[in-house]
């Protein structure tokens, strides 16, 4: 036979040091592309983002006020929006305690959509530890509850930040080349450097609409892990153990939600949560008193200036006797 046959044995094959080239070079890739924010007018990569560095703006702002204030008697709260709109303001309060004689100090801190795994975050246990408040008060759907609004959520695992970065540089590459088709992406916006946290809600003046009040659907809640929080659990055994008595307020949705939105069983397994922790804590759990009706609510968690004036109200009073029967006014 005429000419050679071909040899599938002779067929050329890519060096297995060719794919580890590849693999090393399409990793740095990656890791660039994962690490390093390309240039872009538009800073801020998620919404969440910029949520997230103006509460370390107000937290460190609020951190210098409390370092020159000399009150006695000082009181922490942290949560969610729902405590920015059931509390007064900072000011508000404070100047109530001081026309009953008492050396009080109040100073919120929230962040919008915060739930437990927020406790977490080292940045405000350490604010949270260098404080050591007397009284430390904890909004009760920011301590006790689970919660899926997973959105919400920052700063977000690394695993998930690796892969915004990426997605958010890939799409910036895109606007460079063809700007005429994809848009620049991320959020614009900037830091104000004298954000606090003493300020109103733009919603207190509004009413939720009779049709809401009507038509609504809410989701059950479930317990949360006490396990969940190590880091928190510990900072509040540290707290405890020099003196700051801690408290679980309990913020009221409106009353049909709040008689609902928990199951027997999970009642039962938030009773169970908070005497796992009044073994080690010294924790307290304080209940509003009774639901309170739409009319108290600007939607169906937050509240109004009518509800703010009612939880205010009561929360004033238990601060008040919280102070009055503490070790401080005998010393």
């Amino acid at each position: 036979m005429a000419g050679n046959s071909p040899n599938p044995r002779k067929q050329a094959n890519f060096p297995v040091q060719g794919w580890a080239v590849v693999f090393i070079i399409a990793s740095v890739i990656f890791g660039i592309l994962a690490t390093v924010k390309l240039p872009n007018t538009h800073p801020f990569q998620h919404p969440q983002e910029l949520n997230y560095l103006n509460f370390e703006q107000r937290l460190k702002n609020l951190e210098d006020q409390i370092d020159q204030d000399t009150a006695i008697y000082r009181v922490i709260s942290f949560g969610s929006s729902l405590l920015a709109s059931a509390y007064d303001r900072d000011s508000a309060l404070n100047a109530r305690f001081e026309h009953n004689g008492r050396p009080i100090r109040v100073y919120r801190a929230f962040y919008p959509g915060a739930i437990y795994r927020f406790l977490e975050n080292p940045r405000l246990i350490d604010f949270l530890e260098k404080a050591r408040p007397d009284l430390l008060c904890i909004e009760d759907q920011a301590f006790l509850y689970d919660d899926t609004k997973e959105d919400l959520v920052w700063p977000r695992p690394w695993w998930s930040h690796l892969h915004h970065t990426y997605v958010h540089n890939l799409n910036t590459i895109k606007h460079l080349l063809l700007p005429g088709y994809f848009p620049e992406p991320g959020f614009d916006g900037q830091i104000d450097s004298t954000l606090t946290f003493d300020q109103d809600q733009a919603e207190l003046d509004s009413i939720i609409s009779a049709r809401d009040s009507i038509n609504y659907a809410f989701t059950e809640r479930t317990v949360r892990p006490k396990g969940a929080t190590k880091k928190f659990n510990r900072m509040l055994r540290s707290l405890s153990e020099n003196g700051t008595q801690i408290v679980i307020v309990n913020i009221p949705r409106p009353a049909p939600i709040e008689t609902r939105y928990l199951s027997d069983q999970a009642i039962r397994q938030r009773e169970k949560l908070i005497q796992r922790y009044q073994r080690s804590v010294k924790l307290d759990y304080w209940s509003f008193p009774r639901p309170l009706p739409f009319s108290y609510y600007w939607d169906l968690r937050h509240m109004n200036g009518k509800g703010r004036k009612r939880f205010s109200n009561w929360l004033f009073e238990h601060i008040q006797e919280q102070y009055d029967q503490s070790p401080i006014i005998s010393q």
